[in-house]
């Protein structure tokens, strides 16, 4: 698990920042959507606390706790071997919990969390008005996060959504005292336009940026953003609805056809049956 964990942290780390093309990170829930992810080439994923909720039928809205949502990470971890990063919202309280909350996550071999700067507790920037904490409250919330890890290459990013409640300009002096505070990387939500994706790259230089795209008013193709200085960014929940798309119209449709077995076969593949067959065999008498 320690090897696993180590080169999981490297990996990531090379891809953010030496990598010669954007790092596109899906959003997952769970370890089906993670293998999906992996066995269709994805390099990373991004597990969030809209999509681990969403498992259990609930939206972002606190439903899940701590527990329920590190056991989640921690099944998804196992099942694949690419970089996962994952949302821990606030923390899960103060100091001495976002210090437990950093090296759990951290001793079950994923690559990164990122803390958001919302207010504790916490509700979705997705769902609900977006209230921003005091500077000060994240700043120390990253250093004990900072503080809590046992290797420096393990990523603390955090998750800003100023923009929504504040001007770009104060959104940016927030993030400047995030990364002064000792977040590696961060993650900039909520610009409205491909001219405030340039300034926040102009104004925050050699800090590996993520990205969410979603409420952009204009598109933007991912060579441009990596060229504007951005190395990540999210599918944002398009897996999800799609998920939840694709079974809705199978259950409108007839319940068997002709295609069911090749979906079957590729399911099969997908939670790599046919290994579980073969090492079951080794142990038959």
């Amino acid at each position: 698990m320690q090897n696993k964990a180590k080169m999981m942290r490297l990996s990531f780390n090379n891809r953010v920042r030496n990598g010669k093309e954007m790092l596109i990170m899906p959003v997952v829930g769970d370890g089906l959507s993670a293998k999906i992810c992996e066995k269709s080439g994805v390099k990373a994923i991004n597990v969030t606390g809209t999509a681990i909720n969403s498992t259990y039928g609930k939206p972002d809205m606190g439903f899940a706790d701590f527990y329920t949502l590190f056991n989640q990470a921690k099944e998804i971890v196992e099942n694949v071997d690419i970089p996962v990063l994952c949302d821990v919202g606030t923390g899960h309280g103060f100091q001495a919990n976002i210090a437990r909350t950093t090296y759990s996550y951290e001793a079950i071999g994923v690559a990164g969390i990122y803390l958001d700067d919302g207010v504790w507790p916490k509700e979705c920037g997705q769902m609900a008005k977006t209230m921003i904490a005091p500077s000060l409250e994240v700043t120390q919330r990253i250093r004990a996060a900072v503080a809590a890890r046992k290797h420096p290459d393990f990523t603390i990013m955090v998750h800003s959504a100023a923009r929504a409640s504040y001007e770009l300009d104060q959104a940016i002096d927030k993030f400047q005292a995030y990364i002064e505070a000792g977040a590696d990387m961060l993650y900039v939500d909520k610009l409205t336009s491909v001219k405030e994706l340039r300034q926040v790259a102009r104004k925050i230089p050699n800090v590996p940026l993520f990205v969410n795209l979603n409420g952009l008013s204009q598109p933007i193709d991912y060579q441009e953003l990596f060229k504007m200085g951005y190395a990540m960014s999210t599918f944002d929940n398009e897996g999800l609805y799609s998920r939840v798309a694709g079974e809705q119209a199978a259950l409108k449709g007839e319940p068997f056809n002709f295609s069911m077995q090749n979906q079957a076969e590729g399911f099969k593949k997908i939670v790599d049956t046919d290994k579980m067959i073969e090492l079951e065999s080794n142990y038959a008498e």
